[in-house]
C-alpha cells in the first residue's frame, strides 16, 4: 500500500510504501505513482523552491518539502504540488486498495 501525505499550506508531499497491486516489474499502479513522484522531484529541484528531498527507494519514499522564495516561488511551488497530488489522488481513488491520499491544511 502506497500512502501520500499532502499539505498545501506547508508546501510538503511525502510519497511512501509500494502498491503491491501486481509483482514487482509489472505494478502498474505503482508505475503510475512513480512517474508522477519522479516529475516531483524533478521539479523541486528549481532554484525558487528551496527544496529539501528526501528519497528512500528500498521503502518507497519521496518526500518534498518546499520553502519558496518570493510570489513567484511560493505560486510556481503551490501549483507543482497540486498538479501532482491531484495525479495521485486520482490513482486514489482508481485503486483505493493500493494507494491513499491524506490531505491535511
Amino acid at each position: 500500500m502506497t500512502r501520500v501525505l499532502y499539505e498545501p499550506n506547508g508546501f510538503h508531499l511525502r510519497i511512501e510504501g509500494h502498491a503491491g497491486s501486481a509483482p514487482k516489474g509489472e505494478d502498474l499502479v505503482c508505475a503510475g505513482i512513480s512517474a508522477l513522484g519522479f516529475a516531483m522531484l524533478l521539479a523541486a529541484g528549481e532554484e525558487d523552491y528551496n527544496a529539501e528531498i528526501v528519497t528512500d527507494p528500498g521503502n518507497g519514499i519521496m518526500d518534498v518539502k518546499c520553502r519558496p522564495s518570493g510570489l513567484h516561488g511560493r505560486d510556481h511551488c503551490a501549483v507543482m504540488l497540486e498538479t501532482i497530488a491531484g495525479g495521485l489522488e486520482l490513482l486514489a481513488d482508481q485503486y483505493p486498495d493500493y494507494i491513499t491520499l491524506e490531505r491535511s491544511e
